[in-house]
């Protein structure tokens, strides 16, 4: 019997709402490094499930790190902001600080956001109302997106994207970082170096020793080389490592490149226009 006609589902909710509410709440204390014995039993629990997700990240860090895995590339500089929690921690003003100094410096930032909290994208554009926000949940899609815009359009890897010339970026794990399209595997990054060097007819090696050695070592004889650097000693080392067409030019490198820019044949055209 209803007494003064409540409806007995009304009272289960009310029951429901008060066991979430308990749980939330001792999740909580145990998020937050509560030492209680329930804390402590939990941690033994998901200890198992801890090590799993542990082993699992690093295997993929350490598959894209040798290049197993492919790597999408944005074609620019990107920033990524975040951190080792759930939230709350600061990601938000912290992106808006970036934000901020990059427009200090006279860059053309874009905010590319995943869309998981639909207030942030309307905070970025009341904060900065000039600056592009792209929400997605494929950020690679949001960048390529924001060049294509012309949001961002500076940079070396951009205009080998526009102008569609591949590269190959090969390093080592010393490197600061690696960027994540970095090929840190010396074997894979020398047959992607092969790749890109069959059928040159000429080759520039600006700038930098050890790819120059490497890539001149991998010529033949007959490939026109042109070493380029400010230290007299890489070009002298490059043809005592084997690479003995290569002809030596002891120049700052954007220097070179302006010179070289005035000189080719449709610029020179467009100056007697």
């Amino acid at each position: 019997m209803r007494r003064h006609g409540a409806d007995p589902r009304l009272g289960a909710a009310v029951r429901a709402w008060g066991v979430r509410a308990r749980y939330a709440a001792a999740a909580a204390r145990w998020w937050e490094g509560d030492d209680g014995a329930a804390a402590r039993l939990l941690d033994l629990a998901l200890a198992p499930a801890e090590a799993a997700y542990r082993a699992a990240v690093r295997l993929r860090n350490g598959a894209y790190a040798r290049g197993w895995l492919p790597v999408a590339r944005a074609g620019v500089p990107v920033v990524s902001v975040g951190n080792l929690t759930v939230g709350g921690t600061g990601k938000t003003p912290v992106a808006r600080w970036v934000v901020a100094e990059l427009l200090r410096r006279g860059a053309r930032p874009a905010v590319l956001h995943g869309g998981y909290a639909p207030d942030e994208p309307a905070l970025h554009r009341c904060w900065h109302p000039g600056v592009p926000v792209l929400v997605g949940r494929d950020r690679l899609a949001s960048a390529r997106e924001a060049v294509a815009r012309g949001v961002l359009k500076k940079g070396v890897l951009y205009e080998c994207i526009i102008h569609n010339v591949p590269f190959v970026l090969a390093g080592s794990l010393r490197d600061d970082g690696p960027l994540p399209e970095t090929i840190t595997d010396m074997n894979a990054a020398q047959d992607a170096y092969a790749e890109q060097l069959r059928g040159a007819g000429l080759v520039l090696c600006l700038g930098s020793m050890l790819h120059s050695i490497a890539t001149g070592n991998m010529l033949p004889g007959w490939v026109k080389t042109v070493c380029v650097d400010i230290n007299p000693a890489v070009v002298t080392k490059l043809g005592d490592r084997g690479t003995g067409q290569a002809v030596g030019v002891v120049t700052d490198v954007g220097i070179f490149l302006e010179q070289l820019d005035r000189h080719l044949p449709e610029n020179r055209r467009g100056e007697k226009a």
